[in-house]
């Protein structure tokens, strides 16, 4: 008996249509809300993670914030941030993302925008997690990150949330304003030496104020200490937060002083009587007998400063730190050399003397001389110059002073080649030194 087999026929015309995409997936409402993240916030509001967005809390050019309430959080009032993934735009946030491992295959390219937003909010979310998690810094609960959606605890009383510093600074008394300042000062130096972070972008703006307390908040653009612009961004919220205050006509100390305040890692030895006027409403937990003195001896020295002038001291910004040991090496070392060559980087009239040099031509080749010379043994002190010069590295000096460095050597080289024997000539006297030798 025949076995019969049962042929199944595929229909191999019919194909997989491709999902069509027009315009009214990417259209938003709030500017924030695509369809994408609309549905992320469905899923959320399916895991009783979030109830419906009820309000606006606060609208920018790279995030609304929207009050809500999380029911499997007994309930909590929250702030739900969602970062825009269609308009933002991140040309201005390369500074804040060059030196971060988690954006190195995308900082390069800001093509994939959402995958750019996700791993921003990320690394604001670990930001938050960092600075709550420590204890000394008034800041809200991290609860949760999805793509573009970061879930915080509500700064503020009920549903209403607290304003901006800004907004109530104008209101608060002199003696209140000097609390918040030096509260301030004690929060930039926690966040540097334990958070090991600095915010980067650290105004009156990012600052709320809630019963009689500073809260921080906008910590995406936080940089680690470790990277290279973590103290060009310090100095600059240093400046942000001394000339507001300025502007209230409330005495500040230098922004040098300020810095040093932040950066040392110990706590220099003062007069432990405390000041009324100094206590703390920054932190939750209290402050070191140390840093109140020290906080204290510097109130000594706040002077009534003038705005403008704190605004354009571009000369703190643009002044240069050493973060490690190696790097006060090679400037020393760089500064050494040009000292014994008669250049001082740091006048203004600049003036080089050929001295008799002790480095010899192995050691100039060594240090990663550039140029080869043809000719004799003995080097000419000119060319003992233009090598200790290619030597120097730029970022240990400033635009003007490597400015003045390279037209000086500039000059030395047209000088050089205006007595430079013709190659032709050097071969003459070579060939004709050859024969006398052979003879």
């Amino acid at each position: 008996m025949k076995q019969q087999l049962h042929v199944i026929h595929i229909n191999q015309s019919k194909k997989v249509q491709k999902r069509k995409t027009d315009k009214s997936d990417r259209h938003t409402i709030d500017q924030v809300l695509d369809q994408r993240t609309r549905n992320f916030v469905f899923q959320l509001t399916e895991a009783s993670q979030l109830n419906s967005l009820e309000s606006v809390i606060n609208s920018g050019k790279e995030a609304n914030v929207y009050l809500s309430h999380s029911p499997v959080n007994g309930n909590l009032t929250v702030a739900v941030k969602i970062f825009s993934t269609s308009k933002m735009s991140f040309k201005n946030r390369q500074i804040y993302i060059q030196n971060d491992r988690r954006f190195q295959s995308v900082s390069a390219s800001c093509s994939n925008s959402r995958r750019l937003v996700h791993l921003w909010a990320e690394k604001e979310f670990r930001n938050c997690k960092r600075i709550f998690e420590c204890n000394l810094i008034h800041f809200a609960k991290p609860i949760l990150v999805n793509e573009n959606i970061i879930i915080q605890e509500l700064i503020g009383q009920g549903n209403n949330a607290a304003p901006r510093l800004v907004d109530v600074a104008k209101y608060l008394s002199i003696s209140r304003l000097t609390k918040c300042y030096y509260s301030i000062m004690r929060m930039m130096r926690d966040l540097y030496q334990i958070c090991k972070l600095v915010h980067g972008d650290l105004s009156e703006y990012n600052l709320l104020f809630n019963q009689n307390k500073v809260y921080l908040i906008d910590v995406g653009q936080s940089t680690d200490v470790d990277s290279e612009v973590a103290l060009t961004l310090l100095r600059i919220d240093i400046r942000n937060i001394n000339s507001f205050f300025a502007k209230l006509q409330l005495s500040t100390i230098s922004n040098s002083d300020f810095l040093a305040f932040i950066v040392s890692n110990g706590v220099p030895d003062f007069d432990n009587t405390i000041d009324e006027n100094l206590i703390d409403c920054c932190g939750p937990t209290p402050v070191s007998q140390g840093v109140v003195s020290w906080i204290r001896t510097l109130h000594k020295t706040a002077q009534n400063r003038d705005f403008e002038s704190i605004k354009q001291d571009d000369a703190f910004i643009e002044t240069r730190i050493f973060q490690n040991l190696k790097e006060t090496g090679e400037f020393c070392e760089d500064k050494s050399r040009l000292e014994n060559l008669g250049v001082h980087v740091y006048e203004e009239n600049v003036e080089v003397k050929y001295k008799e040099s002790k480095y010899t031509r192995n050691d100039m080749l060594v240090e990663g001389a550039e140029e080869s010379f043809e000719g004799d043994e003995e080097l000419s002190e000119t060319e003992k110059l233009i090598v200790d010069m290619n030597s120097l590295k730029r970022k240990n000096f400033t635009k003007e002073e490597w400015k003045r460095i390279s037209d000086k050597l500039k000059n030395i080289r047209t000088e050089k080649r205006g007595t430079k024997k013709p190659k032709v000539q050097k071969r003459r006297e070579k060939s004709r030194a050859a024969k006398k030798r052979g003879n």
